[in-house]
């Protein structure tokens, strides 16, 4: 599926989407189910490689990136614009959102630990990996799942074709001033998910503020406000006022206001769906 747009699954959650003309080669997506769909304020296909969205949640707005980096064999050109939209794309986040920036980065960060990683990566950096390090630095990114100590079954995210090789090269990347927001970030290589890549699930502390839709729906019927119900509602509200006068003049009127029995009105009701 090429371009970018978004749709709903059989299941009733939302894809957003954006790229994918070449399938296995370029494409991103985020996937939402039907209870965090109604948190969503926005979404922007940025390009092929990069799609952002915005989700309405405690405590704080969240924006998520989904990415997908290029290859180590790509050209230099290729990833140094990857790099540079990707950056632009973060400054445009708000300060104040809880960010998250996740896919696969084909880029190895190693077990060391520095500003961007925690001290259970896998395996040994790389020269893609160094780029990356300085990029989570220069926006104050984390690696979540190098934080967290794991068996190396939950660490390695790409199995090569030969089942020789396994490396760590997706992450989901946090605001540090939010990591603590992150409870567990692991793979789960058992996962049916017809890829050469592990499912990585991260457990995150925040709640979503979905807007019912029946609330959304409500609206001020202003037509109503005409003709004989303009009469009724001006009648009603001059009778409460009428009430609170007699109030101020006797104090045993509100008793009688206490007790007086509800009366039933012919009024509409001023909304319409």
């Amino acid at each position: 599926m090429g371009g970018a747009g978004s749709l709903q699954n059989t299941a009733g959650g939302t894809v957003a989407f954006s790229g994918g003309g070449n399938q296995g080669q370029h494409g991103v997506a985020v996937w939402m189910h039907k209870r965090v769909a109604g948190a969503v304020i926005g979404y922007e296909p940025i390009n092929e490689r990069i799609i952002s969205v915005r989700l309405n949640a405690k405590p704080r707005t969240s924006t998520l990136l989904q990415v997908y980096a290029p290859t180590t064999t790509a050209p230099e050109d290729e990833t140094e614009n990857f790099y540079e939209q990707l950056s632009r794309t973060l400054r445009n986040v708000n300060k104040g959102d809880l960010t998250l920036v996740i896919g696969d980065f084909n880029a190895k960060l190693g077990s060391e630990a520095s500003l961007a990683t925690g001290p259970f990566g896998l395996g040994t950096m790389n020269e893609a990996g160094e780029r990356l390090e300085d990029f989570y630095i220069e926006h104050e990114l984390i690696a979540a799942n190098t934080l967290f100590k794991q068996h190396p079954r939950r660490l390695y995210t790409w199995l090569s074709p030969d089942r020789q090789s396994r490396n760590q090269i997706d992450y989901d990347a946090v605001s540090r001033r939010w990591k603590s927001c992150i409870s567990s970030c692991k793979t789960y290589p058992g996962a049916d998910c017809d890829s050469d890549h592990n499912l990585l699930v991260a457990s995150i502390r925040i709640r979503f503020n979905c807007q019912r839709k029946n609330m959304l729906d409500k609206r001020l019927n202003l037509a109503e406000l005409r003709g004989h119900v303009a009469e009724q509602y001006a009648v009603k509200v001059s009778n409460k006022f009428d009430a609170l006068q007699e109030g101020e003049n006797d104090d045993n009127s509100l008793g009688e206001i206490k007790v007086a029995p509800k009366t039933n009105s012919n009024s509409k009701e001023l909304y319409t769906k």
